[in-house]
């Protein structure tokens, strides 16, 4: 069977990515030397224990941090090179592991707001479009209080969702749901790349959640440890617990 990177190019690449956060004892490395690509029209999950790195790892891909060495890519050029309206475009394609919802503003609200901080304002018509999507077009006029934990996960990726990117960079989907709604939200993303043709990088701790994914890839100790492609929960669990010092 090919391997996903035989076949289909990477839309965002890590080339020689380290890390260091310093502190009152010195530089503590949290990534090192990582170099990865996630390929176009995929759905890669990356997996390891907690303090591995990953959501660092997703931080410096979707351009929110800036790594200590090494290179970032969007397709052949470097995040570097985007001026700073690029990169905040850029920046909004990150959902983050708590949904980060303005109380005061709707769900439309919350998504056309974020449209507007990206500098490329969505429509009306884009806006709504987004929530058909995501399955939130009959709560557009609730607040986030008014919500349940999934439906406020929905609003976040679609704020990300409304300017049509090519990609998404999705920090722990199914933290804090129940089993039903990360099966939906994961149903969801899937859904983002096998019929809307988009790149989906994701963190996660959960093999059932990580077996959604077209490929994983382990991440411990700041270091890129393995990969698997069309994994099953019982291979991730497998390979976690190998990695494990």
């Amino acid at each position: 069977m090919p391997q996903i990177a035989d076949i289909r190019l990477p839309v965002i690449q890590l080339v020689k990515v380290s890390v260091d956060y310093r502190g009152a004892k010195g530089n503590r490395p949290v990534l090192s030397e990582v170099s990865v690509g996630f390929p176009e029209r995929t759905l890669t999950a990356v997996v390891g224990p907690s303090g591995a790195g990953k959501s660092t790892l997703l931080r410096c891909a979707s351009g929110l941090e800036r790594p200590s060495q090494g290179k970032v890519f969007r397709g052949s050029r470097e995040l570097d090179a985007m001026d700073e309206q690029e990169l905040t475009a850029f920046r909004s394609l990150f959902v983050p592991q708590q949904p980060e919802l303005l109380p005061a503003l709707t769900t439309y609200e919350n998504v056309a707001q974020a449209s507007c901080i990206t500098g490329l304002k969505a429509q009306q018509t884009a806006i709504m479009e987004t929530l058909r999507q995501v399955g939130l077009e009959d709560e557009a006029g609730q607040k986030p209080a008014e919500l349940s934990a999934e439906q406020q996960k929905r609003v976040t990726i679609a704020r990300s969702l409304v300017t049509d990117p090519e990609i998404l960079f999705v920090d722990e989907p199914a933290d804090s749901l129940d089993h039903a709604g990360g099966r939906r939200i994961m149903n969801l993303l899937r859904a983002m790349v096998e019929q809307g043709g988009r790149t989906v990088v994701m963190v996660t701790r959960d093999p059932a959640v990580a077996a959604c994914a077209d490929r994983v890839v382990f991440l411990v100790g700041g270091r890129v440890v393995g990969k698997i492609d069309w994994p099953t929960a019982d291979e991730v669990a497998a390979e976690l617990a190998r990695q494990q010092p």
